[in-house]
């Protein structure tokens, strides 16, 4: 199980909706005693420089997003060891639907923590 997880976040993603969705992930991973840490995106340079800052402190960096924001957040991961994780909130969703990531935020939440 993973202990230390970020989290990029786009703030823009589902509908600019994410503030109830955010905090319900924050109380997910906090209930089973992971440092998280969470940084919300102004851009999309900002989401790599993000990523890129936060894989060398965790072990995993979680896009919270579309197929966008996920793109943006594994540029920011090359050449790091951090593990890249998606709990899809954007309107496609492509990447997350082939990885067969739940949409459900607990079950996602749970694969993260497990590295499925």
């Amino acid at each position: 199980m993973f202990n230390r997880i970020a989290c990029v976040v786009n703030p823009a993603a589902g509908s600019g909706r994410l503030g109830e969705t955010i905090e319900h992930i924050r109380r997910i991973f906090l209930s089973k005693g992971v440092r998280l840490s969470v940084e919300e995106s102004r851009s999309a340079a900002h989401a790599t420089q993000s990523a890129r800052e936060l894989a060398s402190e965790h072990e995993v960096v979680v896009a919270v997003g579309g197929d966008g924001t996920v793109n943006h957040v594994v540029n920011g991961l090359v050449g790091s060891n951090a593990a890249l994780a998606v709990i899809p909130t954007g309107s496609g969703n492509d990447f997350a639907s082939l990885l067969g990531m739940p949409k459900e935020r607990e079950l996602a939440c749970d694969a993260i923590l497990h590295g499925k």
